[in-house]
């Protein structure tokens, strides 16, 4: 966690207790994940079950998951999706 002193999300252990914040900073990782890239998929396709399949399939399969236990892999990887939507 030293690396991401300034990462927002590390805030929420700020304000919980850090065990708690740590693990609830991971949940919403995968959230995020999942929509940023259901967000990607819309632009792609006009359909709106094919994103969600879309921003399912990344946010809670394969990438994330085998990385679930590098955190900072997983803190820069659920940006790639936004960062090519944007």
């Amino acid at each position: 966690m030293r690396a991401g002193v300034y990462y927002p999300m590390n805030l929420l252990c700020l304000f919980m207790d850090p065990g708690v914040g740590f693990k609830f900073s991971i949940i919403l990782h995968y959230a995020f994940a999942a929509c940023f890239m259901y967000l990607l998929c819309r632009t792609q396709v006009t359909r709106l079950s094919p994103a969600f399949h879309g921003g399912i399939s990344f946010g809670f399969a394969g990438f994330l998951m085998a990385h679930r236990a590098h955190v900072a892999m997983m803190n820069t990887g659920i940006w790639m999706p936004l960062s090519i939507f944007c």
